[in-house]
């Protein structure tokens, strides 16, 4: 495989885990969409079992990392809309510190 052929390769790669973990971060509560978690899961499996790019770090690390930080990105963006955290006991002036 030439170098530009590994490009392209490594490329679809991380938009098909990109798009991957965007569809698994709808699974989880609120959208509760859990049946697309079977479908939105071969990508990172595929990319973690079958390794096809030669340097281990884009492929123990780069690759599942675009997946996580793009599942975590969507199943946890809900947490925004209960700011200010008041209704937990923090003071305003503190809960505004956390975002």
């Amino acid at each position: 495989m030439t170098e530009n052929q590994t490009n392209e390769h490594t490329r679809a790669q991380i938009l098909a885990l990109a798009a991957s973990g965007l569809i698994m971060g709808l699974t989880p509560a609120p959208q509760n969409l859990w049946p697309l978690a079977w479908a939105a899961a071969i990508p990172l499996w595929v990319a973690v079992i079958r390794p096809t790019h030669q340097s281990k770090l884009i492929s123990h690390i780069l690759l599942p990392s675009v997946w996580g930080i793009c599942y975590h990105g969507v199943a946890l963006f809900w947490m925004t809309g209960i700011h200010p955290l008041t209704w937990m006991a923090a003071s305003v002036s503190t809960s505004t510190l956390a975002v």
